[in-house]
């Protein structure tokens, strides 16, 4: 039986990254996972409850993947950050509905998201410790003079992330298209950025 959860957690993570969260009807999930409203109901209380399971599952694969960097790399900080950006950028390449989950909910003044990043936090002690950002700080990446831990994470998530958010831009303006190619070239640029900002 466990087959079949995970089949409707995967058919509700299409629809609700496709439509939302108030756009998806539990029957549209039973349709798409080729099962009735009852089995679902069998292994979650409600839709809500379902997409919470959704949104935790797909924000756990991300973070710990981040935690493991973290652990792996302490002991160099330009090849933590390096695999850090690695992570973000084939995370989200590999999980382009991830992206799109997650920016419904955003959208939503994260009404769900809130609750996940809590149950995550309880669950990660690095998280309670100044999360990530204290970690960052712990092992001497900012600069004094420039920034500090928490604002150098927002500063690399934004330069990560910002291309999923102006794309029709970039491709109208510039006639370029938001392809592979251009994703591992702002990749580089964005080592590169960080390189010269850590010498």
């Amino acid at each position: 039986m466990t087959g079949v959860r995970e089949k409707i957690l995967r058919k509700a993570f299409i629809l609700f990254a496709k439509k939302g969260y108030d756009g998806t009807r539990v029957d549209d999930i039973a349709k798409a996972a080729g099962v009735n409203k009852a089995t679902i109901y069998y292994y979650f209380d409600s839709k809500k409850s379902l997409y919470q399971e959704v949104l935790y599952q797909q924000m756990s694969k991300l973070l710990y993947r981040i935690i493991e960097a973290f652990d792996r790399f302490e002991d160099d900080p330009a090849e933590l950050v390096a695999h850090i950006v690695d992570v973000y950028f084939e995370f989200f390449n590999k999980n382009p509905r991830v992206w799109k989950l997650y920016l419904r909910e955003i959208c939503n003044e994260g009404r769900f998201l809130r609750g996940i990043i809590k149950k995550l936090v309880e669950e990660n002690p690095i998280l309670k410790r100044g999360g990530i950002a204290g970690r960052i700080e712990a092992l001497g990446i900012t600069s004094d003079s420039f920034t500090d831990g928490l604002h150098m994470w927002l500063n690399l998530l934004g330069m990560v992330f910002i291309h999923y958010l102006i794309y029709p831009f970039v491709e109208e303006i510039h006639g370029i298209k938001v392809d592979e190619a251009f994703l591992e070239k702002r990749k580089r640029s964005v080592l590169e950025m960080l390189e010269r900002f850590m010498a």
